[in-house]
This record gives C-alpha cells, sequence and structure tokens, in this order.
C-alpha cells in the first residue's frame, strides 16, 4: 500500500549551501584546460577539452574514476537517499506480489498455446530469465537464467533479446554484459535446454527463423580492424545466413552492401535486416536509408535467398515515407505487406500490399489518415491491430483481415481497463488475438489478451494475482503555449491531496527526437516521488511522435530549439501556476533527451535548481565521430555541411556554457560502455560547467563501470539505484529536510 503522502519540509538555501561545501572534505578534480580551435564556415569554435574524448588515456581514466568517486561519496552521504532506494524496491516486491510474485515481460505465444516469456521474481531477480510453458496453467521451464553467467565472471548479463524458431524446438539469444549491448548470440534445444550451436559474437541481432527451425538470417556488424575510427563501427552492418554447425565466420552474406538487391545501391551507413514470417513464402528485406530517414522494402521468395537463384523486388522506395522504426512500421501476413507511412498523411495511414504482384505505386490503404497518430501495426491471424495516438494519449484498434479487402475498413476500438500506453508483444500471424501489455500512471504494468471470440480484453491467466493500484493519484493533461504560439501537452501525475502553493517538487522530463513519443507509465521511482508529495510531469515536446511526422519534423536539425524551448514553455507554466518555483525545478531527459536539458539551462539557468542529464547527447559538434554518430546524421544533420553545422552548434549544450553564470546544481550520469552516446559528452560539460558555473551549487560526474546506454541492459538494482541518486540530489538540493547530509563541524 502506498504510504500517505507527507509535507516535504523545507531547509533554508543557506543550510544548503553549507551542507554542499560540508558533504565532503575534496573538492572533485578539475580538469586542465588544452583548447582545441576549429573554423567552420568562418565561425571559430574552441574546445577546451577535446582531450577528455580519449577515454583509453590514463590521464582521462583517472580523471574520470576521481570524478566518480567523488560523486558517489557526496551521493551515499545524502541521509534520505537509502529510504528513497529501499522504497523503489518495496514498491517492486509490491507489484511482483500482487502479481502472483513475478513479473512478466516479452511474451510471445505460438501455435498449440506456447509461451515463451521473460520473467523476473523480485527481490530475488535483478534479471529477466527466459522461460517456456505449454498453457496457461502449464509447468515452466527455465531455459536461461542470466544470472548464472553473472556469477560465473562477477560482471551482470542480461538477456537483450531473444528469438523462438516457428515451431518452438529451439530459441537463439543474445546474452550482454555490463550494458554493452555487445550481445552474443547463444542457441538452445528448448527440450533438452543443451546449447546447440557455437556462438556467435559482434552483436548479432534480428534473427528470423527459416521453417527448417535450424537455420536461421542475423544482422552482424563488421570485424573491428586495429586503428578503425570508431565512426566506422555502426557501418557495412550486413545480413547473413547461418546453418547449424557451420563456423559463423564462414556464413554467407545474404543482404548488404556485399549483397545488394540488383539494380540497386546500398550505401555504408545504411542498415538492413531480412524478416521472415511463419505462414509467408515471402522474405522481406528492409534497408534503413541513412540520408532520407526511412526505408526501402524488398520482396523475394524465402527458400531462394541465399541461393544464386535470389531475385529481390522492390515494393517500397525511401520516398514512399515508411517509418525507419523497422520492428514496428511493417507486417506481413500470408502474401499481403501492411506498412505505416506519413505519405499523403502526416499523422500517418495503413496502406497494403500484395507482395507477389504489387508494390507502393498501387497499394490500398486500408486504414487513413486522421487526426490521431499511427503508431504502430502488429498482424494476427483474425486481424490487423494498430495503436494510435492523440497527443499523450493512446488507444488500441482492431481491424479484421477480411475487411481489409475493402478499400475503407472500419475502426473497431478495443476498451482498455484503463488509460496508459500500449505495448503489442510479438503477435503471430497463425494465433487468433493480441497480447498486450498496459503501462499507467494509475495502475502497476499488466499483461493481457485481446479475445476475438469474446470480443474484449481477457487475463490471459498466465499467472495469478492482480494489478496494484494507485489510489489517491491523477493524471492532468494541460497544453501550454510555446515561444511561437504552438500548444504543446504537458501530462502531470501527483496526488489528489496536492497544494499548489508554489512549493512542490517537480521532476519535468522531456526527450523529443526521432519521432518517439513519451509515454505515460507511473515507474517504481516516479510512484516513490509522487508519494514524497512530488509532481511527475512529462513535456511532450517536438522532436517526438505525439502528433505525427509534423511534430517530429518541427523539432530536428534546424527547428531542433523548439524542443528545448517548448521544454521552457512547460517549466514556466509548473511555475506561474504556482505547482513549484524555480527552487523546487528539476529537469530530466536521457540520450537524445540530454540536448533538451542541456540547452534549457544554458539558456535559462535560472528557472531550475537541478538538471540531469542521463547518457545525454551534449557536444553536438563532435557526435560524428562516435560509433552512433553517423546513423544520426538523419536526425540531426551533419557538420559537414554549413546548415548541418549551424544547427549543430544551436543544439550543442557544451558550447553554450558560458563563464561566471550561476548554473543549477547538476547530476550527470553515464555507463561506461555505452555504445549509443559515448561517455566523453557528459565528461566534457561536467568539466566545463565545473570551471564555469558561478552559483556554488554541485556538478557531479557519476560512472557506472558495469552499465551502458542509461537502463538498456542494466539490472533492476543497477536501474533503482541510478534512480534513487538522481532523486536524491534533487531532493538535498531542493532544501528537503530529511535529504540534507549532517553539517560537519571542526
Amino acid at each position: 500500500m502506498a504510504r500517505p503522502a507527507r509535507p516535504l519540509a523545507p531547509t533554508s538555501a543557506a543550510l544548503v549551501a553549507v551542507s554542499v561545501l560540508c558533504v565532503v572534505a575534496q573538492t572533485p578534480p578539475p580538469a586542465p584546460i588544452r583548447p582545441v580551435s576549429a573554423t567552420h564556415f568562418g565561425t571559430r569554435v574552441e574546445d577546451p577539452y577535446r582531450y577528455l574524448e580519449n577515454l583509453a588515456d590514463p590521464e582521462v581514466s583517472a580523471w574520470m574514476k576521481a570524478q566518480s568517486d567523488y560523486a558517489r561519496e557526496v551521493l551515499d552521504r545524502i541521509p534520505g537517499r537509502s529510504t528513497l532506494l529501499k522504497r523503489m524496491d518495496d514498491i517492486t516486491r509490491e507489484r511482483a506480489t500482487a502479481q502472483g510474485g513475478a513479473v512478466l515481460s516479452d511474451v510471445r505465444r505460438l501455435p498449440d498455446d506456447r509461451y515463451f516469456y521473460l520473467k523476473t521474481e523480485p527481490p530475488r531477480d535483478q534479471t529477466g530469465k527466459l522461460y517456456t510453458r505449454r498453457g496457461s496453467d502449464g509447468a515452466e521451464t527455465l531455459l536461461v537464467d542470466p544470472d548464472v553467467a553473472s556469477r560465473a565472471t562477477g560482471k551482470p548479463h542480461v538477456i537483450q533479446a531473444y528469438y523462438p524458431s516457428f515451431d518452438g524446438t529451439h530459441v537463439a539469444y543474445g546474452l550482454a554484459a555490463s550494458g554493452s549491448e555487445d550481445a552474443v548470440l547463444h542457441v538452445i534445444d528448448t527440450a533438452s535446454r543443451e546449447e546447440v550451436d557455437v556462438p556467435i559474437d559482434r552483436r548479432p541481432d534480428e534473427v528470423s527463423w527459416r521453417p527448417d527451425g535450424r537455420s536461421f538470417f542475423y544482422r552482424r556488424q563488421q570485424k573491428v580492424k586495429p586503428g578503425m575510427p570508431a565512426s566506422e563501427l555502426k557501418q557495412r552492418i550486413q545480413v547473413f545466413l547461418h546453418v547449424f554447425g557451420r563456423d559463423p565466420d564462414r556464413d554467407p552474406i545474404v543482404f548488404g552492401i556485399d549483397a545488394p538487391p540488383r539494380g540497386t545501391r546500398i550505401n555504408p551507413a545504411d542498415e538492413p535486416l531480412v524478416r521472415t514470417t511463419p505462414g509467408s513464402r515471402w522474405a522481406v528485406s528492409a534497408v534503413r536509408d541513412n540520408n532520407e530517414a526511412a526505408v526501402s522494402l524488398y520482396a523475394a521468395a524465402a527458400d531462394t535467398v541465399g541461393t544464386p537463384n535470389v531475385s529481390w523486388r522492390r515494393v517500397v522506395d525511401v520516398t514512399d515515407g515508411v517509418s525507419v522504426r523497422l520492428l514496428d512500421s511493417f507486417a506481413v501476413r500470408g502474401d499481403d505487406l501492411f506498412a505505416i507511412t506519413h505519405q499523403a498523411a502526416p499523422r500517418r495511414r495503413v496502406v497494403k500490399i500484395n507482395l507477389a504482384t504489387s508494390d507502393f505505386r498501387t497499394a490500398r490503404t486500408v486504414v487513413p489518415g486522421g487526426t490521431a497518430v499511427v503508431e504502430t501495426l502488429a498482424a494476427a491471424a483474425d486481424a490487423l491491430y494498430v495503436i494510435r495516438r492523440d497527443g499523450p494519449v493512446e488507444e488500441l484498434l482492431r481491424f479484421p483481415i477480411d475487411d481489409t479487402r475493402t478499400r475503407q475498413v472500419a475502426p473497431r476500438p478495443i476498451r482498455l481497463p484503463v488509460e496508459g500506453s500500449v505495448r503489442l508483444m510479438a503477435l503471430d500471424p497463425r494465433v487468433d488475438g493480441a497480447l498486450l501489455s498496459l503501462f499507467s500512471p494509475l495502475q502497476s504494468p499488466r499483461l493481457y489478451a485481446y479475445s476475438p471470440r469474446r470480443g474484449q480484453i481477457v487475463d490471459p491467466a498466465l499467472f495469478q494475482g492482480r494489478s496494484v493500484e494507485r489510489r489517491g493519484l491523477e493524471i492532468v493533461h494541460v497544453k501550454v503555449r510555446s515561444h511561437d504560439g504552438v500548444l504543446v501537452p504537458l501530462t502531470m501525475v501527483y496526488q489528489r491531496a496536492l497544494q499548489r502553493n508554489g512549493s512542490n517538487p517537480v521532476l519535468l522530463e522531456g526527450y523529443g527526437a526521432y519521432g518517439t513519443s513519451t509515454d505515460l507509465d507511473l515507474r517504481p521511482p516516479i510512484q516513490a516521488w509522487c508519494e514524497l508529495g512530488g509532481i511527475f510531469a512529462i513535456a511532450h515536446v517536438r522532436g517526438g511522435g505525439e502528433y505525427g511526422e509534423e511534430w517530429h519534423r518541427a523539432g530536428y536539425k534546424a527547428t531542433k530549439p523548439n524542443t528545448w524551448k517548448d521544454a521552457l514553455a512547460a517549466a514556466e507554466y509548473l511555475i506561474a501556476e504556482k505547482y513549484t518555483s524555480p527552487a523546487r525545478l528539476a529537469i530530466r531527459g536521457a540520450s537524445a533527451g540530454g540536448i533538451l536539458v542541456g540547452r534549457a539551462i544554458t539558456e535559462r539557468p535560472d528557472l531550475f535548481a537541478v538538471a540531469l542529464p542521463g547518457v545525454g547527447l551534449l557536444d553536438m559538434l563532435r557526435y560524428e565521430t562516435e560509433a552512433n554518430g553517423v546513423p544520426n546524421i538523419p536526425e540531426f544533420g551533419s557538420v559537414a555541411t554549413e546548415e548541418g553545422f549551424h544547427a549543430l552548434y544551436a543544439m550543442s549544450a557544451y558550447h553554450h556554457v558560458r563563464d561566471g553564470l550561476r548554473y543549477p546544481a547538476v547530476l550527470l550520469q553515464v555507463g561506461l560502455n555505452d555504445p549509443r552516446v559515448t561517455p566523453w559528452h557528459s565528461a566534457k560539460m561536467a568539466a566545463r560547467l565545473q570551471a564555469a558555473s558561478a552559483s556554488g551549487r554541485p556538478v557531479l560526474f557519476s560512472v557506472d563501470d558495469d552499465a551502458g546506454h542509461g537502463g538498456v541492459n542494466s539490472t533492476r538494482g543497477q536501474r533503482q539505484a541510478a534512480n534513487a541518486d538522481a532523486m536524491a540530489f534533487a531532493l538535498w538540493q531542493f532544501g528537503v529536510r530529511e535529504f540534507q547530509p549532517a553539517v560537519a563541524t571542526r
């Protein structure tokens, strides 16, 4: 049961400042300034900490360790941190207990009522273990326990992804260590639970089985060669065919830069995959075009892929506007391909293409565009299931397959038990109905099923139990006017008893990139925050996908300033409406959300007491030099062009820090093994802020040696510890009495 909220007692700003000075005896070691200058299209740019990009340099490693050790000492001395972390653990345990003692995720349902799923049993388990069972009440079998590898190596391991064969006799799974995402692919026999093949390295993913259950297509990175620049690591990704017993290094390339479709060209930075679907004779290949930020799709007879007789036929071109989000932008059922496109429909529509006879030019619209945004789709035996979004609110629709033979399809909304965010599990075109998970600020995440026979949402009965309701909480949706008059959605979750007196702690989150929407979900850390009387707020800023491709394009490349200006408008609204004040307002964002946080505090440092950029993109003039830089050019632009340089300079927080300004307290959190945003972004920003800020507030740089990109491939304990650090840091800086370190006496 949730604890009743109690007022958070404020402490004077003077005492907070004294606490900051006295919490530890030393200050973090300053980084030497070694400026490097560069001129881009007539603009001279200074980079005082370029050398911090060399993470292999012993001097840089030593500085980062000293910074992180200092941050750890400071954070551990915040008295309320351990209590906050324990409450997060208790909430996790309460949810699991209510649901039969376990939390299920990534559930797959095959014919004959065969299930695969990841299961976590708090507090014992830190990571999901892979199980299978036949029938909702059948005995479950443990297939893979990543904790075995964790105990053997002393490093945390997680199952990054898993892929059952069509008949469920084998399963391939990627096992990753220390948050690296550099998974190794293993294959086991589900009956014997024995490994049946040699592991495959070089980050294999996107496994797609062939019907024989003994071979599959998979995507793999190129071999790392001595002296290879980091920016090359994610180029020349290709699709291979693996047959049990063959050395993976002898697997033939079936699709990619060295095996393109006849008459076409694939560039080094383009990202290919090949997908097969149970019950379909077709293989569909997808190529993410790095220049157009869209995909082209090709079809070929599945049994010819990997042979000299293969003939790929293009059915969707990059100009047809199919999303780059490969996993959920298209689905195959039999001879039909269903695809989401924003061509002639900024909020997207769904088209149907016959893979044997037609292409996008003759495609039929089966789900027309409208005011709501088509988010994702999946095909089952009975119907096409589609998630649509109107701003922050999602709905689930069902389109019976027979109806898609007509040009206009009437949507059939599925009534959901609670408002929130919907996630379709991996639907199977051989099985009726849909499995889905529902995330809501009003109840704990829960697995549901849609039964077409009963015409309603039902309990899949994979485990006994119920959801935990969050009584006393409410969701509030408003729209705030941004700098240019555009109305931007703002979602708030807080206790009904909250008083608008200008003193409530507020955690304002934002992202705004890639056309990705920010979903509603009250995770254990956020629930703990609200129980303390805090407000959790989401600014649905431009650059995201809340209102389709128009909303995305209004916050990327040259229009990127709208992203952080929308967040600033949300902050001003929260202050003007007396939800909070600048002294109790924290802004938080991760990854590309680091652009939002970094530019918000460099443009308006007076609005915030705390900034919490996690694994953030902060130096945008140098991001192209890292491993994930080139794939991000479609979203942010390139410093090699004049237009791209000016856009990147505008969004680069590191280059907008000014000496002598009073910046908020800042906690920068990174994982040392992050393959998406290299930790030097935060290292350089920490060094710059520590040297420049005149506020006297702390700038901490925290590094987890066994983590990667935020919570990706991290254990539950790692994720909750990082959240406890961030929230305790904010409450300390807000002056909340229970989170003030003892003032040292001498």
